[in-house]
Formats: C-alpha cells, sequence, structure tokens
C-alpha cells in the first residue's frame, strides 16, 4: 500500500514536471494562443486575420494534427490595447499554458518581447510591421508580413514615381504607425533628394483633427500620406473632404478595407491606399482562397489574412518536425520548416507528410515564400490601390525578399 502511495506521488510529480518544462503530455492537445484585436480600431483587420486563424487550425486539425494531435486556440482580445495584450500575453502563458502566441500587432509585440523570451513561448506575428524588430527576433519572435520598412518604400517610390514634390504627413502617436511614417519619409528623402513640407503628429480619439489638417495644408502639398488607425483615418479623411482641401491622399496598409469604403464614402474617392499583396494565381494562394471563401461563408480574403494562415501552419510543421510541442521546439525548428532547402510544401497535410518520410520541406505558404532571416523577419509582396467607383482596385505591385 505504501509503496503505491509513494508511486502515484512520483509519478504525479513528473507529469507536474512535465508541465513545468512546457512540453505537453502525449495525449493532450496543443494550446495555441491567439492575441489579436478583436475589438478595437484594428479591429476591422483583426477579425478577418482571426477568421484565417481559426479555418488553419480546423484544416491541420483535420489533417490529424501535428504528432498526431490537435490544436486548440486560446484567444484574448487586445482591443489594441497595450495594457490589455499585455494582461491577455500573462493569461495565455500562465493559465492556458499555451505553447505559442499568434497574433499581436508592433506595439504589443514590444511590450511582451521580454516576457515571451523569458518564459520560452515564441510569438509569431501575422502583422507586425514595426522596425524595431528589424534587428532583434529569431529566437523567440517571427513575423510572416515584410518591415514597415518595406511599407515606407514601396510608397515612396509610388508617390517619387507619379511626380509629386509637396508631401505632407499625418501620423498617429503609436509605434506601429509612427515606425511606417519615418519608414516613409527616409525612403522619399532617399528617392526624391525632397523632405517632407509638414508633418504633424496626432493622438487616437481626438474628437476632430480639423487644426492639424489646417497646419499641413497651409504648406500646400499636392499629396497627404495618411498613416493612421482605421477609427482616426475615418475622421480625418471626412474631414479633409468637407475641408475641399486639394490634392491626392495615400493611405498607410492599417485603415485599408472594404470598411474604411462603406464608412467614409465619398470622402474616399480616388484614395491610394498600400497594403500587402496576396500573390494571387499562386497553387497555395488559390487554395487558401477557396477554402476562406467557404469556412467564412462567401467573405474575400482581407488583408494580413494569408499571413496569419501561414502564421499557424508554421507553428504546427515546427511541431511536427520537432516531434515535441513545446516553445523551445518552436522556437529551433521554424526555421527548417520555413526556409530551402527542401521540398516545396504548401499545406500542413502536404508538409507533415514529407517530414514523416524524413524529407526536409520549404513551407510556400498563402503569402507566398515565408524565408526567415536569423532575426524572423521574412519579405513579401506590397500592391498601390485606388477606391475607383466603390472598390480598391489594384494598380501596382512590388516585392521584396529578405536577405
Amino acid at each position: 500500500m505504501v509503496f503505491k502511495k509513494v508511486l502515484i506521488v512520483c509519478l504525479s510529480l513528473i507529469f507536474a514536471l512535465t508541465l513545468f518544462a512546457g512540453v505537453l503530455p502525449a495525449e493532450e492537445e496543443i494550446p495555441l494562443g491567439v492575441l489579436t484585436s478583436l475589438t478595437g480600431p484594428l479591429a476591422p483587420q483583426g477579425k478577418p486575420d482571426y477568421d484565417a486563424m481559426q479555418m488553419a487550425v480546423a484544416d491541420i486539425n483535420a489533417a490529424g494534427g501535428p504528432l498526431g494531435r490537435s490544436i486548440k486556440i486560446f484567444a484574448a482580445d487586445t482591443s489594441t490595447d497595450v495594457e490589455k495584450g499585455i494582461m491577455g500575453m500573462r493569461k495565455l502563458v500562465t493559465t492556458n499554458r499555451v505553447v505559442t502566441v499568434i497574433g499581436p500587432c508592433s506595439p504589443i509585440v514590444l511590450a511582451i518581447y521580454d516576457y515571451a523570451k523569458s518564459n520560452q513561448v515564441p510569438v509569431i506575428s501575422h502583422w507586425s510591421g514595426t522596425t524595431e524588430l528589424n534587428e532583434m527576433g529569431g529566437d523567440y519572435q517571427f513575423r510572416t508580413c515584410p518591415s514597415d520598412f518595406f511599407e515606407g518604400y514601396v510608397s515612396a517610390k509610388f508617390v517619387n514615381e507619379k511626380g509629386y514634390q509637396r508631401i505632407g504627413l499625418i501620423v498617429l502617436n503609436d509605434e506601429d504607425l509612427m515606425s511606417i511614417g519615418d519608414g516613409f519619409s527616409m525612403q522619399y528623402k532617399k528617392l526624391s533628394g525632397n523632405d517632407i513640407v509638414a508633418k504633424v503628429v496626432v493622438n487616437p480619439d481626438q474628437t476632430t483633427y480639423r487644426s492639424e489638417l489646417r497646419e499641413i495644408y497651409r504648406k500646400n502639398p499636392d499629396l497627404l500620406f495618411v498613416a493612421l488607425d482605421f477609427d482616426t483615418a475615418v475622421v480625418v479623411l471626412k474631414e479633409r473632404y468637407a475641408a475641399g482641401y486639394p490634392g491626392d491622399v495615400l493611405l498607410a496598409s492599417n485603415p485599408v478595407s472594404v470598411e474604411l469604403i462603406d464608412l467614409a464614402r465619398e470622402a474616399v474617392g480616388g484614395v491610394y491606399g498600400e497594403v500587402p499583396a496576396a500573390p494571387k494565381g499562386t497553387e497555395a494562394y488559390s487554395i487558401f482562397e477557396m477554402k476562406y471563401r467557404s469556412f467564412t461563408k462567401g467573405k474575400e480574403p482581407d488583408i494580413f489574412t494569408w499571413n496569419a494562415y501561414d502564421a499557424v501552419n508554421l507553428f504546427a510543421l515546427a511541431i511536427e518536425a520537432a516531434g515535441e510541442a513545446s516553445g523551445v521546439a518552436v522556437s529551433k525548428n521554424i526555421h527548417k520548416v520555413a526556409n530551402p532547402p527542401g521540398v516545396v510544401v504548401h499545406t500542413f497535410a502536404q508538409g507533415a507528410a514529407h517530414l514523416r518520410m524524413g524529407h526536409d520541406i520549404n513551407y510556400e505558404g498563402a503569402a507566398g515564400p515565408v524565408d526567415l532571416d536569423e532575426f524572423g523577419n521574412t519579405g513579401g509582396s506590397s500592391a498601390i490601390q485606388q477606391v475607383q467607383n466603390g472598390k480598391w482596385i489594384e494598380i501596382a505591385r512590388v516585392s521584396v525578399e529578405v536577405g
């Protein structure tokens, strides 16, 4: 009897230590944390992206899951707020004991960076473009979208090639958007030799931005570059239109969406927007697009949805390659499944099959190749769109690789 009690205690301790070490017992579901904007200024993009993450998990589980186990999502809504993001991260790690976290935007990625690393929980962001991460990640921080440096370059290249000479800039006091604004200003100066003629930094939740617009348009810009979140952009575009200011507008990616057209209406007619571009026509994107429409009952994929889908697949393939469901395993194996050499695969099912046959793989997903450099960065494509007849129409495209 004493022996049985000792055995039970020992087994309980082993189980507890296994959990503490971040390695899950083989029979358990694999907990995946989603820390993203389901409400707040980035919700118009965050909610479609979450649909893509849920779809990816459904696809992976239907294919048998990594190591023959299902993935279970634990979601925490950041409301696009840093403090809520920090609290959500702590809950996901300490209560839900997630293996990896997917989905935070730039300010939250930076706020949780040290906590994630110290707890050995990788963070994979599908839309964190901040240039602060350009030489910062690579062990417990990865991203499936390009750096804001690239977004700034694409926008500046378009503006310079169109021949605009006097550029005004309105930017939100936010890590992600300041990063985009600074990248644009630097690249425009490099390409054209010209400085921005007027720059105004605004705060969210102001009731009006009329005085800031007056300050910019006193300098007679022929184009206004707008680096704002969705809610602020709606107000600014409506007030600019009502005031009758001349010239054109180019939006950074954050507010670009069908919902912006619905809310701002005539105020966005002819407006340009820079966005991550889906590699339409590729096998991987075609598979993703068809599945997304079915999963969402007819909705079109929105920007960053393909990046979100790829983030989940990389997580699952890294676990399959490692033979272990832990944060350390994901960290050490994500480069192996994302980068060449290896058999090119487009889905978890394809990748898992090759890994089980002992093959190296190179995942090229819905967003195209997601080759990760030593800092966890990847390349991608961006498009310049314009609102024409109430729809976003692509008019130009640029691609970039890392390395």
